[in-house]
């Protein structure tokens, strides 16, 4: 009997890398309607680097306080760890770690 090839399942796995697995969540949503507009879940070891980086370039990005959000990642802080509404764009951001 012929044998299957090994099916890679790579893309489905998470790997828990230095940051214990943990996630950084950006939810947006509409003031107006409710509806969510992003919902992104990213490994909070990608995220880590990416706000390093940002902050070399934009030390405000919108509202967002880069200094605050490293400070939470750095004491590994979980749970919603910014609240921001922003009636001018009608959208109310949440940070959290998970």
């Amino acid at each position: 009997s012929a044998k299957k090839p090994a099916q890679d399942d790579s893309a489905n796995t998470v790997f828990p890398g230095r940051d214990g697995g943990k996630f950084f969540r950006v939810r947006v949503t509409d003031t107006d309607t409710g509806r969510t507009r992003v919902n992104v879940r990213l490994p909070l070891g990608m995220v880590n680097a990416g706000v390093r980086m940002g902050m070399r370039f934009s030390p405000e990005v919108e509202g967002l306080d880069a200094a605050k959000l490293a400070e939470a990642l750095a004491k590994g802080e979980t749970g919603q760890i910014m609240d921001i509404y922003d009636d001018e764009d009608g959208e109310h951001v949440e940070v959290y770690i998970e």
